[in-house]
């Protein structure tokens, strides 16, 4: 079975790793556990435009490739990417083209140099 799990950010900066819960408010967290245990789950609110899933790849670094991820791809010259969710699938999506991670690249051909929230300017946004 692949694990199922979120990230989110949350106001202070810190990013946690769970499960997602979105409240009938609105309200958006990430809820995690330290041991394990459901009964001692931390819920922690995080911004809802952060939140990404987990592709259920690593990359060539053995970091976890996370939607919303800046990706070096590494079978092409000078390319970078985005990680995105698409038609069913992740992909990432780069300057003129996308590559699916279900048949055309897998995580080791990938190396993560930051995310969409943390580093825009890695992909011409503001700095």
């Amino acid at each position: 079975m692949r694990e199922i799990l979120f990230r989110g950010k949350r106001n202070n900066g810190e990013w946690v790793e769970g499960s997602l819960v979105v409240w009938p408010d609105g309200a958006t967290d990430i809820c995690y556990s330290e041991n394990d245990s459901f009964v001692e789950m931390t819920k922690t609110i995080v911004n809802p435009a952060s939140v990404g899933q987990y592709t259920g790849l690593t990359d060539k670094n053995g970091n976890k490739i996370f939607e919303g991820d800046i990706v070096d791809i590494l079978t092409e010259d000078e390319e970078i990417g985005i990680v995105a969710y698409d038609d069913g699938g992740f992909q990432v999506e780069a300057d003129g083209f996308c590559v699916d991670f279900h048949s055309n690249i897998n995580g080791t051909d990938l190396e993560v140099i930051g995310n969409i929230h943390d580093n825009p300017e890695l992909i011409g946004g503001g700095e």
